[in-house]
């Protein structure tokens, strides 16, 4: 019977033939892959030694340039019109359409629905002129009536934003756009790039199409933003829109989309945002391993390390704005409230924006969004 020395030494050999067939076999590439590993196995205590150098390897504070708001009401407009001009500057582009611009779109369907709403499934031409798909539903009568664009957030693989948005109820976003037409808004809903009917059925996905973005220097949320931009120049130019009451929201990615573009455009007269903000300052970079990286659809190039969380909601003041969080998702706490509604301080107004957490979790709540846009629209 064999004793555990022999056992041993079998288990070694086995081993070291594993490990040469590894080498041989493999391609030069894969063999510099293998080596580190190989050391490890054999050395497992062995790591690299930081040098004394003075370094930034996670690009922490690279091209950090904070921007600072100013304490009087002038100096503080005269902020948000700097930063709004740095930061559509810094798009690389045209960022919102041009005043001559009507973008074109064609009916792929229609239906009336039980309650009188008209929903129309259309696309419309952005500013590539790609067609982007969209959802907009028309409450009955004739008159002209306010208008809010709905943004999906993310959904997963073979799901489609605007079909939650506009459909389902069965999804966190809980037909947000159909049920706000319900009580008497005119919505539009867009597909994000990348997913739904942008998505699957083209055989790529969002974090293909923030690569490509990045390919041709710029990102997937500039391109977002753009395609929001156009969604909302259709909106308003329609014959039963009152073009000066027009609002914006969504929930988690589409309320981060809904805060950034409703910072931009001064012609949005009301912002929702749910199940997004409660943090502050500038978006760090991260640090760890490849398994550490985030979605690169929040990544705005440059501005992300110029401009806060809280700045981007105080290009919001002194229009009206609620932030809606679940009471089992993350909350907003009272000194992050504090630091949000200081932008409405600077801009000498007496109202604040609303924060406020309902019974629930990450998802879009429709009652406290439809009381809101119905006192501030």
């Amino acid at each position: 019977m064999p004793n555990s020395s022999q056992n041993s030494n079998k288990t070694l050999l086995i081993a070291a033939a594993m490990v040469l067939f590894m080498l041989v076999g493999a391609s030069l590439d894969r063999k510099l892959e293998i080596l580190p590993q190989v050391k490890q196995l054999f050395n497992p205590d062995t790591v690299i030694t930081p040098l004394k150098i003075e370094s930034d390897p996670n690009l922490q504070n690279f091209s950090r340039l904070p921007l600072t708001a100013e304490a009087t009401r002038d100096s503080f407009s005269k902020w948000q019109e700097n930063t709004r001009q740095l930061i559509i500057k810094t798009a690389g582009s045209d960022l919102l359409p041009k005043a001559d611009v009507v973008p074109q779109f064609r009916v792929l369907s229609e239906e009336t629905l039980a309650n009188g709403i008209v929903r129309q499934l259309i696309a419309f031409k952005s500013f590539d002129q790609s067609e982007i798909p969209a959802y907009l539903h028309l409450p009955p009568g004739q008159q002209k009536l306010p208008a809010i664009l709905v943004i999906p957030g993310h959904v997963k693989e073979g799901e489609s934003g605007i079909e939650q948005t506009a459909r389902l109820d069965d999804s966190y976003q809980h037909a947000a756009a159909r049920r706000l037409a319900e009580q008497g808004f005119v919505t539009l809903t867009p597909e994000l790039r990348g997913f739904g009917y942008l998505g699957a059925p083209y055989n790529t996905e969002h974090s293909i199409v923030a690569y490509n973005a990045l390919l041709e220097g710029t990102s997937y949320k500039w391109l977002a933003l753009k395609d929001i931009a156009y969604a909302m120049r259709l909106l308003r130019q329609l014959d039963r829109v009152d073009e000066r009451r027009t609002g914006v929201t969504g929930a988690s990615y589409g309320g981060e989309l809904a805060v950034n573009y409703g910072a931009l455009d001064t012609d949005v007269k009301a912002v929702v945002f749910q199940s997004y903000g409660g943090s502050v300052g500038i978006k760090s970079a991260i640090t760890g391993s490849k398994n550490s990286q985030p979605h690169y659809c929040h990544i705005l190039p440059k501005v992300d390390r110029m401009v806060s969380l809280e700045q981007w909601l105080w290009l919001l003041a002194p229009r009206s704005t609620l932030g809606v969080r679940g009471d089992s998702d993350r909350l907003f706490k009272d000194e992050v409230i504090s630091i949000y509604q200081h932008g409405w301080e600077l801009a000498g107004e007496q109202t604040r924006p609303l924060f406020i957490s309902a019974a629930g979790g990450h998802e879009y709540f429709v009652d406290p969004a439809v009381t809101f846009f119905r006192e501030a629209l």
